[in-house]
């Protein structure tokens, strides 16, 4: 059983997708550019808002990227709990983990200021602390703020797991020395995850806490 457990939010805890859609939707119809589906924005996410908005705007947009992500965050801070909801089961999963002493937390590549919010409103105390990206950080892959975490809870390698659901996260593992259970209810499917190098998939909250407990 591992001590601590640190968890992406976007696709792992949170489905976050059609609120994410919907800014980035917001942000293109202030900048004059196209709009994208819903699917395609979930083909964009999981680098960060910088990447999310280089993505969307496209080659040769670059420079308005200081605005995309003022009118973005201007939104999103607004509209970020319109429709995001916990996956099913993931209340229970972290009760469980609680019951345990597992200390739940959660690294994210979505800006700071939004993270520790929408984990309090969703989960409470259930997750013990949360970090976002600051500005001129280094977002994941970079497993620095997986160091800070570990520090903050005195933990060493053999008692952390990361758990996410994308290739940011897999990478994010590695690059720390730790473990890493990908699920495969998130923005990537199955199939894209063990292309990426995922060995450990859980296919619903059961079997996720089934591994962080004795994996």
């Amino acid at each position: 059983m591992k001590k601590l457990v640190i968890f992406d939010l976007d696709g792992t805890l949170l489905n976050t997708l059609d609120d994410l859609a919907n800014a980035v939707n917001y942000t293109m119809r202030q900048l004059g550019l196209p709009e994208h589906t819903v699917g395609k924005v979930r083909q964009m996410v999981g680098n960060g808002a910088e990447k999310l908005f280089l993505r969307a705007m496209g080659e040769g947009n670059e420079n308005l990227l200081p605005q995309a992500l003022k009118h973005f965050e201007d939104f999103y801070s607004v509209h970020s709990r319109d429709n995001t909801r916990p996956y099913d089961g993931i209340e229970e999963m972290l009760k469980k983990l609680n019951a345990q002493s597992v200390i739940c937390t959660v690294f994210s590549n979505k800006p700071h200021e939004n993270v520790g919010p929408l984990c309090k409103y969703y989960f409470g105390d259930l997750v013990a602390y949360a970090q976002g990206t600051y500005t001129g950080k280094a977002k994941k892959p970079d497993p620095t703020g997986v160091f800070m975490i570990m520090d903050k809870f005195g933990c060493d390698k053999s008692e952390c797991v990361f758990v996410g659901d994308s290739e940011v996260d897999i990478q994010t593992a590695h690059n720390a020395g730790l473990p890493c259970i990908s699920v495969s209810w998130g923005f990537k499917d199955r199939p894209f995850l063990v292309d990426n190098g995922a060995t450990v998939i859980a296919d619903d909250s059961d079997q996720l806490a089934e591994c962080i407990l004795n994996g």
